[in-house]
């Protein structure tokens, strides 16, 4: 998801964010990587297309390649579509993506193709601190008269990294799981923890069009002090945002949870932040998808 600028405030620090993951900016998608080999389809030109749109963030022509009916799982259409790519790009200008057909099938004058588009970009406040966003998603489109009526997302993963020292995160969460299905979730700092502090949090939205006006998020560090204490401060919730999410100290190099999945389908983003005392967050969104 990427993230607005962080400011600093005596001893913890407040990062006011857009909330927004990369399948609000692309056709495209993030995919825990069992990679398929490319496969020639009759729309690799029309891939090419959407890629070369997407990385000239030319939103008239990201527009022509949609059909007049075209809807995806998220809830967007022709018209919202665009204008969630412009919120997004208006903070991470320098997106660049890259597509490739990994399947493809035809039945009469209509294609479904499995895509996989990896995605990368940076941006800097304006102190120069460098926020990098990766991604990858898969994807399956209907493309007809060579046009895309139709999208689903079939598994995405996002990361945010901020700082000089960013933690290294592993995120173990399946793509689907069945209603009334338990799950495991982990999200894991691959390095040594030695004597660091680490701090983080789990939190989870549901997918839907309502992102189309960004809520805004907010995480609160806990001071050093917090931190050697594991108490922290109560906080009163700004009036002006949607959401606040606070940060507690790790006992352990991560999350290692056990969730149940909703009673009926849907499909929710979840998200660790793990943070450094010393000065860097990854924050990292997986996307689930609960079906019969």
């Amino acid at each position: 998801m990427p993230f607005g600028t962080p400011t600093i405030r005596q001893d913890d620090v407040v990062i006011i964010a857009r909330f927004w993951t990369l399948s609000t900016a692309a056709l495209l998608a993030f995919m825990p990587l069992t990679v398929k080999a490319a496969v020639t389809s009759p729309s690799q030109t029309l891939v090419a297309a959407l890629d070369s749109a997407l990385n000239a963030k030319n939103i008239g022509a990201i527009s022509n390649l949609l059909t007049s009916d075209y809807t995806d799982d998220d809830g967007y259409n022709r018209e919202t579509l665009p204008k969630a790519l412009q919120r997004l790009w208006k903070q991470y200008p320098n997106l660049t993506y890259k597509t490739e057909i990994v399947g493809s099938e035809m039945k009469g004058g209509t294609e479904t193709i499995e895509t996989l588009t990896t995605i990368d970009g940076h941006r800097s406040n304006p102190s120069g601190q460098i926020w990098k966003i990766t991604g990858s998603i898969r994807s399956q489109q209907t493309v007809q008269a060579n046009r895309i009526r139709s999208q689903s997302i079939l598994s995405e993963q996002t990361q945010i990294t901020i700082g000089e020292k960013p933690p290294t995160v592993m995120v173990n969460l399946p793509d689907t799981v069945t209603v009334g299905q338990a799950y495991k979730y982990e999200a894991v700092v691959q390095e040594p923890i030695n004597d660091d502090l680490f701090m983080g949090t789990v939190f989870d939205n549901s997918v839907s069009p309502a992102l189309l006006t960004p809520n805004q998020l907010q995480l609160q560090l806990p001071s050093i002090a917090e931190l050697l204490s594991g108490r922290t401060r109560q906080t009163l919730r700004p009036a002006n945002l949607a959401q606040i999410v606070k940060l507690s100290r790790l006992p352990s190099g991560g999350f290692f949870k056990i969730g149940t999945a909703s009673k009926v389908p849907e499909t929710r983003w979840i998200s660790a932040v793990l943070a450094r005392h010393d000065g860097g967050i990854t924050i990292a969104t997986n996307r689930l998808r609960t079906v019969r």
